[in-house]
């Protein structure tokens, strides 16, 4: 709520270089950089993230990616970047609403819930954590067993 307040403020002190930029609220300040462009380039936020991740030596690599196109080295997948972060906010966004997609659909501004299900992260053991929680030991080993044949094994 703190960063959606700040922002706010932001918007409102730098309404004049936003409207300048185009409507870019990562606006180039003309003052301090010899750019032409009007807006911080494109991977200007997730290059910086990346680098404050490398100083707090929380880089960690989980995998090398097989890369698509000829020529080019593999990409190695890092644990912790902007895209995970969204996949984080989304996650406490439903827990927040009881898992409730379709609300989280909207604050994950995706059209179609389908999506944001895949980035709610419950692991099966919290699921059923949560299942023996809310019934009676009857009820959740029933509902355990329908969850585990309609899903093959899955949640």
């Amino acid at each position: 709520m703190q960063l959606f307040k700040d922002t706010l403020t932001f918007i409102s002190s730098h309404k004049t270089e936003i409207e300048a930029s185009n409507g870019y609220v990562f606006f180039r300040d003309a003052k301090h950089s010899s750019r032409a462009e009007q807006f911080l380039e494109q991977n200007y936020v997730r290059k910086a993230f990346r680098h404050y991740v490398r100083l707090a030596d929380l880089d960690e690599i989980y995998e090398v990616g097989e890369e698509s196109i000829p020529d080019r080295a593999p990409r190695t997948l890092h644990r912790l970047t902007t895209h995970s972060l969204r996949h984080y906010a989304i996650t406490s966004f439903a827990k927040q609403t009881n898992e409730n997609v379709v609300l989280t659909s909207r604050f994950a501004r995706h059209a179609d819930p389908y999506t944001t299900m895949v980035y709610i992260h419950t692991k099966k053991k919290e699921l059923y954590k949560e299942i023996d929680n809310t019934f009676l030991l009857e009820q959740a080993l029933s509902l355990r067993k329908r969850l585990y044949k309609n899903n093959k094994g899955g949640v």
